[in-house]
């Protein structure tokens, strides 16, 4: 089964938005099948659906094995909510010209296996506001466990990607396939209204002689969620990110930022989430114009 619920709690997991990510992979590539992939997430990264009210991962009362399902994901990384120009800004405020409004697209078709276990195929592309408008991404397929540990208000899910070289940018820099491991590690205190959650993805490109740029990329978000109304939730996502770079000795990484996101996640019908969220570098001063409007959106289409 693909809980839908768990779709929504990788909303709060999404991947880190960057000047360079426009045409390029991340490490949460996949947000979709949240996720956060639940977004997974993602990039997420990075990645919450139900008839259950949001904050939680109920138990299916119908079997979903033996099913086809299909999804529609996607992050939009808006601009500054102080102005109107289509560039993100910078961590210090200013307009930054090579990061323009862009949008993560995903496309899945799957087939759960099991009530837990689903296998699927993702394609991904990016869609920016200045510049080449449309851009191919590396497509990926994975299995998926909604539930490999479960304990009373504990639960973990658990998937695993095979991203194949489709982009320009991929293909430029020899990348030969990628590999990837997303969880989401989940805990609801009994009788409250909080859910708290842990993201954690690691992806390994491997490329070829001529190869440049980032093999290993690593992403971590905790998160927590309020549970306001049956289907209306509050949000707070706190994401890292670390890369080692090909070439680069073992254990050096750099250091790809943090970000405060916080959000409100409304399911109006059972097949569709919507969560928009205020996200800014921690790295940097807080102030409207540092703080990016930002939309992750999933809805079931089959």
């Amino acid at each position: 089964m693909r809980p839908l619920s768990l779709l929504a709690l990788f909303a709060l997991a999404l991947p880190l938005a960057h000047a360079d990510d426009v045409g390029v992979d991340s490490v949460t590539a996949d947000v979709p099948n949240v996720t956060t992939d639940i977004n997974e997430a993602g990039d997420s990264a990075a990645v919450v659906d139900a008839e259950p009210a949001l904050g939680t991962v109920a138990a299916p009362t119908v079997s979903k094995a033996g099913k086809f399902y299909g999804e529609y994901a996607g992050i939009l990384y808006g601009p500054s909510v102080a102005g109107s120009s289509v560039y993100r800004p910078t961590p210090q405020g200013k307009i930054d010209r090579e990061s323009p409004m862009f949008a993560r697209n995903f496309m899945t078709a799957g087939y759960d296996v099991s009530d837990d276990v689903s296998i699927s195929g993702t394609g991904y592309w990016i869609w920016a506001a200045t510049g080449k408008k449309f851009s191919i991404q590396d497509p990926y397929v994975q299995i998926s466990d909604s539930s490999y540990f479960s304990r009373d208000e504990f639960n973990a899910y658990g998937d695993f990607r095979v991203h194949f070289p489709a982009s320009d940018e991929s293909r430029d820099r020899n990348m030969l396939i990628g590999l990837q491991s997303f969880h989401i590690l989940s805990y609801q205190p009994e009788d409250t209204r909080f859910t708290f959650l842990s993201s954690l993805s690691a992806r390994y490109s491997y490329l070829g002689k001529q190869g440049y740029g980032d093999d290993l990329e690593l992403y971590a978000a905790p998160s927590a969620q309020y549970l306001l109304a049956p289907k209306v939730s509050a949000s707070l996502t706190y994401q890292m990110g670390a890369s080692h770079a090909f070439g680069q000795k073992p254990f050096h990484f750099n250091n790809d930022g943090t970000e405060l996101s916080p959000g409100v996640i409304w399911s109006p019908i059972p097949s569709l989430v919507l969560n928009p969220y205020l996200s800014f570098s921690t790295g940097g001063r807080l102030a409207l114009d540092t703080t990016t409007f930002n939309l992750y959106v999933n809805w079931q289409l089959i």
